[in-house]
């Protein structure tokens, strides 16, 4: 499956009808895997891999060489270094980098959109607990 949502346990041969391509015609092909934990009384998805096949003659293998032993293969397709957050994902040691990268990227409207209404509310409430006291000066002059 090309996209994220589209890759189930029903891509796999063995347990449904999976989308198959021909290596030869494509020669590239870019995807997402399901991997399948067994422990469980049904199969479930464990996860998915994003991949990446390309079928290469002697010839174009030979242009672009891969990594031996512990040498860096990351020369085709070059790949860049993965954008993680700088937080540890440990909320105790840093609550304040977790809160900014996990809470506010997903949930910033709703805190902006709370905190509109908390003002608006304070204010009303604020204008009504004001009001007696700022009638009685009017009517009875006292300043």
């Amino acid at each position: 499956r090309r996209v994220h949502g589209g890759c189930s346990i029903k891509n796999l041969p063995d347990y449904g009808t999976p989308e198959m391509i021909n290596l030869f015609e494509h020669k590239r092909v870019r995807g997402f895997w399901p991997t399948v934990d067994n422990s469980h009384e049904e199969p479930v998805l464990g996860g998915k891999i994003e991949m990446e096949f390309e079928l290469l003659t002697a010839a174009e293998a030979a242009l672009k060489p891969a990594g031996v032993a512990r040498e860096d293969p990351n020369q085709n397709p070059i790949l860049d270094e993965p954008k993680r957050p700088s937080t540890s994902f440990l909320w105790f040691t840093s609550p304040w980098k977790t809160c900014k990268h996990i809470v506010w990227k997903r949930a910033k409207h709703y805190v902006i959109i709370g905190l509109i209404i908390l003002f608006i509310a304070l204010f009303v409430l604020l204008t009504i607990y004001c009001l007696p006291e700022l009638a009685m000066r009017k009517i009875f002059h006292i300043y």
